[in-house]
């Protein structure tokens, strides 16, 4: 048997994992301060949120001043995620399939925490995704930490 990021079991191991080690949570912190000035009304995109570790750390840093949406390829971890932020937008779509399940002209920033690499549509995300679907290109951060 074979365990993937869409097992119920890795994705609760990765949970734990993140947690014991600071590393995800710094990596978190320098995202947000890289969006930084975060105004009123923003909307964060948080792709391969997984768990939402990074989600919800720009959750806390906007309260209800701005929103913050999760994208994952792993409805495990995003169950994990959805418990930790209700009331908080959790779409599930593997990385070619982003614009499709976003509104155009949705987001204002996107990040992606460590796992940019992994995806399947770098040459998608970089071009069509943010000439059509993010407001502000200028502010966009994927990766910088």
């Amino acid at each position: 048997m074979s365990i993937t990021w869409e097992d119920q079991l890795n994705a609760q191991l990765y949970e734990e994992y993140a947690q014991q080690f600071s590393m995800y949570r710094q990596l978190g912190q320098t995202l947000v301060a890289l969006a930084e000035p975060l105004r009123a009304g923003i909307t964060v995109l948080d792709l391969a949120c997984g768990t939402g570790i990074v989600t919800t750390q720009f959750a806390e840093r906007l309260g209800t001043e701005g929103a913050i949406i999760g994208i994952d390829f792993s409805e495990a971890m995003l169950a994990l995620a959805r418990r930790k932020l209700p009331g908080r937008l959790f779409y599930y779509s593997r990385d070619e399939h982003v614009a499709s399940v976003l509104p155009e002209e949705s987001v204002d920033i996107a990040v992606c925490s460590s796992a940019f690499w992994q995806m399947q549509a770098r040459p998608v995300l970089a071009t069509d995704y943010w000439r059509y679907y993010v407001m502000e290109k200028d502010n966009t951060q994927l990766d910088q930490a």
